[in-house]
């Protein structure tokens, strides 16, 4: 991994790092993570949320990395929907639209798809993308991802409108 590239779980000393992060980027992370941005209105209720996200990593219901850049954290990883019986999961990122097209998500998902199939023991991963986002489906397409279908009517973006999702999968 690059050097200037460090992934780890989120901690209790994140919340004000991690609320810049959300905030800096609220305006473009509304249309694919509405519920997110809805959950952190400001700084108090972003540490409820990073103890929220702490807890469920220690059930290990949902794992939040977060990505630092010289000790700046720039973004965000989350393996969620976790079946364990299959096992299987969830990929979800988002990165600091100031470092959008750096390579630093190509990165981090070689390290994060590693990390799951090697250290978790994971079968397969997914991820559930819009159609219209295109950075994320070259990510997904360049990271080994297939496209399996589109599920339709799926999700709901901050407009309220119902939209389809296009599923990726990858088998270890």
């Amino acid at each position: 991994m690059n050097e200037d590239i460090n992934i780890r779980l989120l901690n209790k000393n994140d919340a004000g790092d991690y609320f810049q992060l959300i905030d800096n980027n609220r305006e473009r992370l509304k249309r694919y993570f509405p519920v997110t941005v809805s959950e952190i209105p400001d700084l108090l209720s972003c540490t409820v949320y990073v103890e929220q996200k702490i807890k469920q990593a220690a059930t290990k219901e949902l794992y939040l990395y977060v990505i630092l850049k010289k000790g700046k954290m720039i973004g965000v990883l989350i393996l969620k929907n976790i079946d364990w019986r299959i096992p299987k999961g969830e990929l979800a990122y988002f990165i600091d639209k100031e470092y959008e097209g750096q390579g630093v998500m190509s990165v981090a998902m070689r390290w994060l798809q590693d990390y799951c199939f090697n250290e978790l023991g994971m079968n397969k991963l997914f991820i559930k993308l819009s159609p219209q986002n295109k950075a994320s489906q070259r990510l997904a397409i360049r990271s080994g991802f297939q496209l399996e279908g589109v599920l339709r009517q799926e999700f709901r973006i901050e407009t309220g409108e119902v939209q389809d999702v296009e599923y990726y999968g990858k088998l270890k």
